[in-house]
């Protein structure tokens, strides 16, 4: 029987704004919400989600992806403004937005590619990093003012210069996501994709 694994494509922040996506996300965290938070190293945007994957597929899916991303180009991301899905009064997940549109580009071609292996079209999508799940409704209130209160704020960028595809492993302490294969935005790069560790 063929192994499964979890699956997802991602683009991942530098230090610096993981740095002050973490100031902004302790600043909330001090309401005492029933929040299970993003871990720093955790944090990333998600492009496409694949689920559960038979791992004889992986090899396909990331030659997908490289013919989906050949000829792109590194970019700007923009991290600007914290809400809540589905709203803020009723949250579930904490957000920062994300201003970048050649990553709507990428998703698009991902998007397209996968289908074209087997996948379903994925539904709207808006780009953007979860900083946190919440639990129950305990100390909503309070949460709320303060992720109001930081509102419009900019997190500053990053600079985009690769998609990695990662295996999620579920762990009681959260989530760690093995890098399966990594595909540069270099006006082609390695059509392949570069497999390269893990992260945590």
């Amino acid at each position: 029987m063929s192994e499964r694994y979890r699956c997802f494509f991602a683009v991942d922040p530098c230090d610096d704004l993981r740095r002050a996506v973490t100031s902004a996300r302790g600043t909330v965290a001090a309401a005492a919400g029933d929040v299970r938070w993003t871990r720093p190293e955790s944090l990333h945007v998600t492009l496409e989600f694949l689920g559960d994957v038979q791992s004889e597929r992986i090899d396909a899916i990331a030659a997908a992806a490289s013919v989906a991303f050949d000829g792109s180009a590194p970019f700007a991301m923009r991290a600007r403004g914290i809400g809540a899905f589905p709203t803020l009064r009723r949250p579930r997940v904490l957000w920062i937005g994300i201003e970048a549109p050649p990553l709507k580009t990428l998703a698009a071609a991902l998007d397209a590619a996968l289908v074209r292996c087997g996948f379903p079209a994925s539904g709207p999508w808006r780009p953007h990093l979860t900083i946190g799940r919440v639990r129950s409704l305990r100390g909503s209130a309070e949460t709320r003012g303060r992720l109001e209160a930081l509102g419009e704020r900019d997190f500053g960028t990053t600079w985009v210069e690769s998609v990695q595809l990662y295996r999620s492993h579920l762990q009681p302490g959260g989530s760690v996501y093995e890098e399966l294969a990594r595909f540069p935005l270099a006006g082609g790069g390695d059509k392949e994709g570069v497999a390269d560790g893990h992260r945590q």
